[in-house]
């Protein structure tokens, strides 16, 4: 079977025509839109605010679900500590042997100036316990 050919190759994303596609309709937002979104937003749209950060599905999963010693040295390089705020795609996946599940991407808000997370969902009630256990995790890592 052949594979679909690439439509966008952007910084640490890989679009597809699929994905693509999915902007054309009434589509739910894949991964990937979700990952180029906010990688468009780190090294275009805002990359001359450092104090902002916009943490993806990919960093937020693997601070969900990876080991608390490994995520301090993978998140040292993106001095977290120093930004003012910082935005996180929450995702729904319980499950890190499956890396595209989940149903419903929310977002999650860090301010440092009051240390205050804020969750922003347009489903009500869903990705409750993922934002909730991401903000437990992020907070013992922002201090």
């Amino acid at each position: 079977m052949a594979r679909e050919p690439k439509y966008l190759d952007y910084h640490d994303v890989l679009l597809y025509r699929s994905d693509v596609d999915l902007l054309k309709g009434k589509y739910w937002l894949n991964d990937q839109i979700v990952a180029f979104f906010f990688e468009y937003l780190q090294v275009e749209k805002y990359a001359s605010h450092k104090e902002l950060f916009f943490c993806g599905g990919a960093l937020s999963y693997l601070l969900l679900h990876g080991d608390a010693m490994e995520m301090e040295a993978v998140l040292a390089p993106m001095k977290l500590k120093e930004r003012e705020l910082i935005v996180f795609a929450c995702n729904d996946n319980p499950d890190p042997s499956v890396s595209s599940g989940g149903s419903h991407w929310s977002l999650l808000t860090f301010t440092k100036h009051n240390s205050t997370f804020r969750h922003y969902n347009s489903a009500a009630g869903m990705n409750e316990e993922a934002a909730r256990a991401l903000a437990k995790i992020a907070q013992k890592l922002l201090g």
